[in-house]
């Protein structure tokens, strides 16, 4: 075989190896298209009917909210239903209102109810199961513990609430205290940097390199689905990743700022609800577990330490209701019975009894602004009598 033949052998062999592999990529890219519940994650959509069209504005008291006074639809992922949201003036989905104000909730987007519609929070339907007791929520996405105190510490007023409920998420808020910029100095006091986390938000979104990761996670579920593996098999993104030194570091920060917020709590007269919400890669992984196991010890051990502080650990409630019906299809957040089973364990505390979950209650919402008051209406947002 002559030169030119071999050279013309290896060119016909890369190039069929060239087209095999293209041919396999459009056709994974074909099957995730048409089957969204195999897609790994995707792009949250919304469908914006209010002024704004951001989904996060600055705040002089809570560092950044939603939008104040918007409306609009909202879904997680491609296998999850659209969601009808609609923000009060402070920017939080807090709208129904029943009752005296006394009890204010605090947390992430488990507060804020990410896979459910307005008055399908757990906040709501504490709120709607109470009707001489007002309940006041400020949860946004991505908040931590640092981020919740900062918010107490912004509403709370001596004698305004008699209980403060605080959402901790063991999946992320150690991580997420981080990410707000808190720390503890080499005598153990909490130091907040105070990042401008839009600030760094807009910095990183204008880098080159940013769009065009961006421009590929948007147009291709192949590069998503790339990018879940290569996290999978290398990422230590997770909390139950992070090493021994690391991970300790982290609960000290989490346990002074737990300590923080309930002495906030109690120097305004209120006593505190610490409602541990599980995880969903714990019901799946001894490592999460385990590591989950000892944020659950932490604020047992705080509650014991404190009086005027109990604790709601969730997970023999959602053992017994089964996980995989309390999270999304793809988005892990609780869903609109996950949400349910919540409020109704934290009803339970306050001596009130939850009525039965009734499936066929759920709304079906379209992206449609022209039905937004309407659907403001049905799910009635403002309250029983709205």
């Amino acid at each position: 075989m002559t030169a030119a033949s071999k050279k013309r052998e290896r060119v016909m062999v890369a190039t069929l190896i060239a087209a095999s592999l293209g041919a396999g990529l459009l056709l994974a890219e074909a099957t995730l298209r048409l089957f969204p519940v195999l897609q790994p994650f995707s792009e949250i959509k919304r469908v914006v009917c209010s002024a704004v069209s951001a989904s996060r504005a600055p705040s002089a008291k809570f560092g950044f909210t939603e939008p104040p006074n918007a409306v609009f639809f909202e879904r997680q992922h491609a296998a999850e239903a659209w969601n009808f949201h609609a923000t009060n003036a402070d920017g939080f989905r807090d709208l129904f209102d029943t009752g005296e104000p006394r009890i204010a909730a605090f947390g992430d987007s488990f507060t804020r109810g990410s896979l459910v519609n307005n008055g399908e929070t757990y906040a709501d339907l504490v709120d709607a199961w109470t009707p001489s007791v007002g309940v006041r929520a400020y949860g946004l996405g991505g908040w931590g513990t640092g981020d919740a105190l900062r918010a107490l510490n912004a509403v709370a007023e001596p004698g305004k609430f008699d209980l403060v409920i605080l959402a901790y998420y063991v999946g992320n808020d150690l991580t997420d205290n981080v990410k707000a910029g808190y720390s503890l100095s080499p005598d153990g006091a909490v130091v907040n940097s105070n990042v401008d986390v839009l600030e760094l938000q807009r910095a990183k979104a204008a880098k080159f390199s940013t769009k065009v990761k961006a421009f590929f996670f948007q147009h291709f579920q192949t590069v998503r689905l790339a990018s879940v593996g290569s996290k999978a098999l290398f990422g230590k993104n997770q909390y139950f990743d992070k090493g021994e030194g690391e991970f300790e570091n982290l609960m000290s920060l989490g346990r002074t700022l737990l300590d923080e917020f309930q002495a906030a709590a109690a120097r305004n007269g209120a006593k505190t609800l610490i409602v541990a919400l599980p995880d969903y890669n714990e019901f799946r992984s001894d490592k999460a577990r385990n590591a989950a196991a000892r944020q659950y010890e932490m604020i047992r051990e705080l509650s014991e330490d404190h009086d005027g502080v109990d604790m709601i650990d969730l997970r023999d409630a959602f053992i017994a209701a089964d996980p995989e019906k309390l999270y999304g299809v793809k988005d892990k957040h609780l869903n609109r019975y996950g949400q349910y089973v919540m409020a109704r364990e934290i009803a339970a505390k306050l001596g009130v009894s939850a009525p039965d979950y009734v499936v066929e209650q759920a709304l079906r919402i379209r992206p449609d602004c022209a039905k937004a008051d309407d659907y403001a209406k049905e799910l009635k947002i403002y309250g029983p009598d709205s």
